[in-house]
């Protein structure tokens, strides 16, 4: 499960963020501004396609704002701002979800009665983790003052909370979790809304009206190993939570899993098959399959990891083409040399010299 964004979006949401955040008291052009965006408003209303990364700095630049004037985050009932940061760095040295979710109903608990609370309930047939909005009556301030349609927005800060917590628990174990049940506070708001959650939601059982938000999953995925890297976490965070809201609760990709279960440390050598098996919970031979009907083996993403990692380092001209040889985990330079000659169609030393004129070598078997 991978965290690659299009690169281009319809500037509806963009522009809907906007409109509410002004509803709060921002000003669409402060936010534009801090965000560091040239274009109006108006300009992006025009625009077919905005990028991505737009909306991310808007967002950004928003939860920025709200915190420096002691308000809580607007969207996704909280989560992005100095709270959400500080769990992602305090989960890095997990294991397992378990010990995530332990860490996330810990720190939750030590905040004061603005934050939400994340807690856990674990039986023998299943895990309930509850998203509490309603602390000081903290969903209030999330909704714009004078509002007409006052269930639609409390709809969308407590389904869009539950969701952002149900795909980053799946992003962590690297696998989609299949939930039985999702209660929500909020009411009923019509038929179209409906289906979107449920399309969200994998299409659980949605309850309205219940006196707790919930979603429910089995105690299997408690056992999960974490496959998420420091480095992968880092950079989520430069987007988060905007990917959580466009990934799918439908698909997950075992080589997106694989891939950052390797993540970019090659020092110490990375997984060997069978214990990138052991932690993605599959037998060797379910990987094997599951691995050859995404198109792909665990010796190609190892060496598209090598691959990609020795780009980044090359561009940047930060480190000898012998360092970076053994960073990579290779026994000599000449061996790393051969290898990203393979990949790229050029050496080492011909692309590093390319990239610091800001031209393009002619690359070869180079794929996203």
């Amino acid at each position: 499960m991978s965290f690659m964004l299009p690169n281009k979006m319809s500037p509806k949401m963009l522009l809907h963020f906007l409109s509410y955040m002004e509803k709060q008291g921002i000003p669409a052009q402060q936010l534009l501004e801090r965000a560091g965006i040239t274009s109006s408003r108006e300009e992006l209303s025009e625009f077919q396609m905005v990028a991505t990364t737009q909306f991310c700095a808007i967002y950004k630049a928003s939860v920025e704002i709200l915190e420096e004037n002691g308000k809580p985050v607007a969207w996704a009932g909280g989560l992005g701002g100095k709270t959400f940061r500080l769990l992602c760095h305090c989960i890095e040295s997990a294991t397992n979800l378990k010990e995530v979710l332990g860490r996330a109903n810990d720190l939750t608990g030590l905040l004061d009665d603005k934050s939400p609370v994340v807690s856990t309930l674990h039986s023998e047939n299943y895990v309930a983790l509850s998203y509490d909005l309603f602390s000081s009556n903290l969903h209030r301030n999330m909704i714009p003052s004078g509002t007409v349609d006052h269930d639609y927005y409390m709809a969308i800060s407590i389904a869009s909370s539950l969701q952002v917590w149900h795909m980053y628990c799946s992003w962590l174990i690297g696998t989609v979790i299949d939930l039985k049940r999702v209660d929500l506070c909020c009411a009923y708001v019509n038929d179209d809304y409906h289906e979107k959650l449920l399309r969200r939601f994998g299409y659980s059982t949605i309850s309205y009206g219940c006196k707790t938000n919930k979603i429910y999953f089995s105690p299997k995925y408690l056992d999960y190993k974490i496959v998420q890297s420091k480095d992968s976490i880092k950079a989520f965070l430069k987007t988060a939570p905007y990917p959580l809201f466009v990934m799918s609760s439908g698909t997950s990709s075992i080589q997106a899993a694989v891939k950052a279960l390797i993540g970019s440390n090659f020092t110490s050598g990375p997984p060997t098959f069978d214990e990138a098996a052991e932690y993605l919970n599959v037998s060797p031979s379910s990987l094997r399959r599951k691995l050859m009907k995404e198109g792909t083996c665990f010796q190609k993403i190892k060496d598209d990891c090598r691959r990609d990692l020795a780009a980044d380092h090359l561009q940047r001209g930060n480190i000898s083409i012998k360092e970076l040889s053994a960073l990579l985990g290779f026994k000599s330079a000449g061996s790393f040399s051969r290898s990203f000659r393979q990949w790229m169609g050029v050496s080492p030393k011909t692309f590093q010299q390319s990239a610091s004129k800001s031209t393009q070598p002619p690359l070869k078997n180079l794929q996203p």
